[in-house]
């Protein structure tokens, strides 16, 4: 609601100035219309003019600077959403390489027991277990190469999400830069007070 009121103020501001605008401008033309050049009123246009132009830009960064804060907000969760799913393909990664380091253990150790031709009583079984190895190495192998696509493509999306992000932030930057750029620098020596 406050925000509705705000919109409701700058809207009755306008109209207000846009008026005075309006009235001044219409004396303006009966003043040059019967050759006064009341230096007064004419410093006083001059100043309502002034003022209408400041109003105007005023209004048009605001309106300016909201839709690029609504981008931007708009945008950030995508950024974060992004990172935050690459972070969890990483560490599917990370654990799908610790896991075929660690199969590619248990075959070599596999490979050398079986290797000395001792007899003992689960040999069966355990050389069934050996031969299931290759198959899982193999399976997390294949495992990696998608989660590494993934990767890649999360990696491509977060980098233009990134640099859309980027570009609202420094327009919104020049904006600002523009704004203080704008103000007016007060040459008025200061009053001192007897």
């Amino acid at each position: 609601m406050p925000k509705l009121q705000f919109a409701l103020l700058r809207l009755l501001v306008c109209i207000v100035f846009l008026s005075i605008g309006q009235v001044v401008s219409a004396q303006d033309t009966k003043s040059k219309d019967q050759g006064t050049t009341d230096p007064t009123l004419q410093a006083l246009l001059a100043e309502v003019h002034g003022l209408r132009l400041a109003l105007e830009r005023a209004t048009t960064n605001a309106s300016r600077a909201q839709i690029l804060m609504e981008r931007i907000r708009l945008t950030q969760p995508k950024v974060d959403n992004l990172t935050a799913q690459l972070s969890l393909v990483r560490g599917k990664i990370t654990d799908e390489m610790s896991m075929q380091a660690r199969v590619t253990e248990a075959i070599n150790v596999c490979e050398s027991k079986l290797a000395t031709n001792q007899t003992f009583p689960s040999r069966a079984d355990y050389e069934k277990e050996c031969k299931s190895y290759p198959a899982m190495l193999e399976g997390a192998k294949q495992t990696e190469q998608r989660l590494r696509e993934q990767e890649s493509q999360l990696a491509v999306q977060l980098q233009i999400e990134q640099s859309k992000l980027d570009e609202l932030n420094d327009r919104l930057d020049k904006l600002d830069r523009e704004l203080q750029d704008a103000q007016p620098v007060d040459k008025t020596p200061a009053r001192k007070n007897p």
